[in-house]
């Protein structure tokens, strides 16, 4: 397998055993299959679970894929995984080698809150960003004209 992008900057070719992710973090690999097609493959994807403070037993940490080139063939079994074999993506180049950026030079502290807003006995969550309130999203199923503006509720649902 071979990395060539990460979070959407194109980097110098890398070639893998695995891939570790981190959350909302994105590979782009080529996979280079085998040139027999005379069985199936299996693939392993597998939660780290010692990055968890507690990880309930009944919960299934692995997922197998398949690469089936005979649907008449069995299925292999999957793959064991020991190890996770972690790669330092501070060594993957970018494509156009553009440099790193230097140290930052200021801090902006930005606060994140929810708060509970009373409306004729009615409440709704608001999210506040730095002390101001957001507009709030329309409701679920409903429709704002282009033109005007005006909230119309959509139809019931069956």
């Amino acid at each position: 397998m071979t990395i060539v992008e990460i979070d959407g900057v194109y980097t110098e070719k890398q070639d893998v055993e695995t891939v570790y992710l981190a959350t909302a973090q994105r590979y782009g690999v080529l996979l280079k299959t085998k040139p027999d097609a005379s069985k199936n493959y299996a693939m392993l994807g597998s939660l780290d679970t010692t990055r968890f403070d507690n990880f309930p037993p009944h919960l299934q940490p692995n997922v197998t894929g398949y690469l089936v080139y005979d649907d008449a063939k069995p299925l292999p079994a999957p793959p064991a995984l020991n190890d996770f074999n972690v790669i330092d993506d501070f060594i993957l180049v970018p494509l156009d080698h553009q440099p790193l950026l230097g140290n930052p030079d200021q801090t902006i502290t930005l606060e994140l809150n929810f708060q509970v807003i009373e409306n004729q006995n009615r409440y709704k969550r608001s999210i506040c960003f730095s002390h101001l309130l957001l507009t709030p999203f329309p409701e679920p199923y409903s429709t704002i004209s282009p033109t005007s503006g005006r909230r119309y509720p959509a139809l019931p649902l069956p």
